[in-house]
Parts: structure tokens; sequence; C-alpha cells
């Protein structure tokens, strides 16, 4: 069961990476609207859990984001960076998750995140018009640059536990 719970919430965060909506002012509304739906069941999954051990660079991005909310408080626009401060929460939340995640659930990131390079390619050949559903070129390519390096680190992770 923990498994399944496992690889359902890493399909759902692959899939909020991959979704967007058509013929939308902000085609990333599909996307956020998962991330934060994941996020909600991360806080869930932390406040459940019962332990109050939080790894050390989850204290360090809680930090940052306590940061950046607090230079937007004295901002001369607060409301047009509140939208990225909710998404920004959602990623924290996120990240608090897999950092509590025991690392032997994991084995299962590798995988997806190829999904995730394969499934964005072919979107991107099928609708080069939406730039493959990240509604410009640079986004796409940014997309690429990251989800390359996750890969060869991931790459290197699962050789260096073969080796061992």
């Amino acid at each position: 069961m923990k498994s399944l719970l496992t690889l359902g919430v890493a399909v759902v965060i692959a899939a909020a990476t991959l979704l967007f909506g058509f013929d939308q002012a902000n085609p990333d509304t599909a996307k956020w609207a998962l991330l934060h739906l994941v996020a909600v069941g991360a806080f869930v999954f932390i406040v459940w859990r019962g332990r109050h051990m939080v790894p050390q660079a989850v204290l360090w991005a809680l930090g940052l984001f306590c940061f950046a909310a607090l230079s937007l408080a004295w901002s001369s626009d607060p409301w047009g960076g509140a939208v990225e401060l909710v998404n920004g929460a959602g990623l924290l939340a996120v990240f608090a998750l897999v950092a509590l995640c025991p690392r032997e659930r994991l084995y299962i990131v590798l995988p997806i995140m190829v999904g995730c390079a394969v499934v964005a390619f072919v979107m991107g050949m099928i609708w080069p018009e939406f730039n493959g559903g990240f509604g410009n070129e640079n986004f796409q390519t940014e997309y690429f640059i990251l989800i390359t390096s996750f890969l060869v680190a991931g790459l290197v992770e699962a050789r260096r536990c073969a080796l061992s």
C-alpha cells in the first residue's frame, strides 16, 4: 500500500509539471492547481506523521521562504508577488514531503523523471504551437535543462548504489 501511495504521489507531481490548459490566458493554471493539491496532501502527511524531527535543509528552505515573504511585505507591489508566494509555498511543501520521505521510497524518482522527459519531448512534437504545453520555448528549454541535470544525478546515484 505504501509503495502504491508513493507511486501515486510521484505520478501526480510529474503530471503537475506537464499539464497545461488549452486556450487559456495562463496555461500554467492546471499545473499549479495540481501542485497545490499535492502541497495540501504533503502538509497533511507532515502533520499526521507526528515526528518533530525536521531535516536541516527544510528549515533552511523555510527560512528562505520567510525572507521572501518578509521582503514582499515592503515591496512597491506586494499583490504582484502574492501569487508567486502561494506557488512558492506549494513548492516548499513538496520539498518538505520529499525530504521527510524515507530514502528507500525514493527509488521511483528516476523512472518517473525519465517518463517526464519522454512525455515532454512527445508533447513538444505533438503541440509545437503550444511549445509542448510550456507556453513559451524558453520555458520548454529550461524544463529540459533542469530535468537533464536531475536525470544525470539520478543515473550517477543509481550507478553508485549498484556498484556498492
